[in-house]
């Protein structure tokens, strides 16, 4: 309804064969289809098999199929000419929620948190119980507060530079402001604890960035409740847990009451969050932009926080996100070919290799040329799994005869794909999910990604 997109999922009743005819019949009758970006496929024995994690995320519809009716289709027929009935039964299944983009259609008596950032939102609108993802209302109130950091910080970065700050100066501000939205991102960071240390982090650079101004005898910044934010280092967790919920998507919404510019402030917030991930990649080889990125992110971050209903400039400020993200993503790209060679088309293996085995996943290339350096000569095999199967595109990465091939498919199956793996699991960014205890104590995290009660590798050792 009016152009919305969401993941279906589609649930076949009947026996085996059928099945698997009318696995390719609904598909090609569903991709001929204008609302649907997404759609599963499942019979509803492997319903029954699935992790909630799988299912939570879609619609659902259940298609009753016999055997007479099965027999009427055959492999030439065009489904896509009889799903009259098909299009008018999903259309019953789809709440009145989904038709609106209001921030105020998601309140419920029972929100507990608002989080809407990534497309797989509880009905397309917010999760507001717990994330889809697995984000528990406590995590994503650390977020917000953690949010808040990054805006005073950036404000403060903003006023340092005006007061002559110098490259050197602003490279712990840079490296932080990354690395600090990067673990806001969906399905990177769960660990309150971690969150906690990024938000203090930031509060010591946003008082050191102070004194940098007042020493340059610089402008001081516009007093707002974001420039003059004060955490203290004692607040605990659960402080600043408090304090997030001070500071979430509802209450930011209620202070600018404007829906039109609240929305670009939202969409300006995510697009940000994206860079800061690209941004982050680049570092970890080397690479920095302090003119053409970072000192305009630290600009976004200050607009942004703004409850001013500025529409025009929330607007610019939106598509200088996309200017900026344009830059990153040419300065990132460059700097993987410079170190590990220009991609090349690459045949690669997808079942297993006798030996012992660790499997990494992730973004973080410069992660997978350390482990591999490490490992070369020791006779472990070294797997790629979801966003990390790229790797073996690498010259430089492809070189290493021990990186064997890629195991399993992408993030959403790792329940079942990681309690199968025999090996240790390195995660170096997004997506990883709240593991099951068949695997946790084999999982180790890197970077920015955190989570309680599974191990987390520093500096890459």
């Amino acid at each position: 309804p009016r152009g919305r997109i969401f993941p279906l999922l589609i649930i076949i009743r009947s026996d085996t064969k059928i099945f698997h005819l009318m696995t390719h019949k609904v598909a090609q009758c569903l991709n001929s289809t204008m609302f649907l970006s997404r759609f599963t496929i499942a019979s509803h024995s492997q319903l029954l098999r699935a992790s909630p994690l799988s299912t939570t995320a879609h619609r659902f519809i259940t298609v009753h199929i016999t055997r007479t009716a099965a027999s009427n289709l055959t492999q030439n027929d065009d489904l896509s000419k009889k799903n009259d009935h098909l299009s008018t039964t999903f259309k019953t299944y789809c709440p009145p929620s989904l038709r609106s983009f209001s921030t105020k259609a998601a309140v419920k008596k029972d929100t507990k948190m608002f989080c809407r950032q990534c497309e797989q939102t509880e009905g397309g609108v917010a999760c507001t119980t717990i994330g889809v993802c697995g984000k528990t209302p406590q995590t994503s109130a650390m977020q917000d507060t953690l949010v808040e950091v990054i805006k005073s910080v950036s404000i403060w970065a903003v006023a340092a530079r005006k007061a002559g700050a110098t490259e050197e100066d602003m490279n712990e501000a840079n490296k932080w402001s990354l690395s600090a939205t990067f673990s806001t991102l969906t399905n990177v960071n769960f660990s309150e604890t971690r969150i906690a240390e990024y938000a203090h982090q930031g509060m010591q650079i946003q008082r050191s960035l102070q004194e940098l101004v007042r020493s340059k005898q610089g402008v001081l910044p516009e007093a707002s409740e974001v420039s003059e934010l004060n955490l203290s280092p004692n607040m605990s967790v659960r402080e600043l847990e408090e304090f997030g919920r001070t500071v979430g998507v509802l209450e930011r919404a209620a202070k600018m009451k404007d829906d039109d510019s609240f929305s670009l402030n939202e969409l300006a917030t995510y697009g940000a969050k994206g860079v800061s991930a690209y941004a982050c990649h680049a570092l970890e080889i080397g690479k920095m932009d302090e003119l053409g990125i970072m000192a305009p992110l630290h600009e976004v971050w200050t607009k942004l926080a703004s409850n001013s209903p500025d529409l025009d400039g929330l607007l610019a400020t939106a598509l200088k996100v996309g200017e900026i993200n344009a830059k990153t993503m040419a300065l990132l790209d460059s700097a993987h070919c410079e170190v590990l060679g220009t991609p090349q088309p690459t045949p690669v293996r997808m079942t297993a290799v006798e030996g012992k085995a660790i499997l990494i996943t992730g973004h973080d290339m410069m992660d997978c040329q350390a482990l591999l350096e490490q490992t070369e000569g020791k006779g472990i095999n070294v797997y790629t799994h979801g966003e990390m199967l790229p790797a073996s595109s690498y010259p430089g990465l492809k070189k290493f005869k021990h990186l064997v091939g890629n195991y399993g498919t992408a993030w959403q199956a790792q329940k079942f794909e990681f309690a199968t793996f025999p090996g240790p699991i390195l995660v170096t960014s997004n997506c990883v999910v709240e593991p099951r205890k068949s695997y946790k104590d084999r999982l180790y995290t890197v970077n920015e990604v955190g989570l309680d009660g599974v191990q987390h590798v520093v500096n890459r050792d």
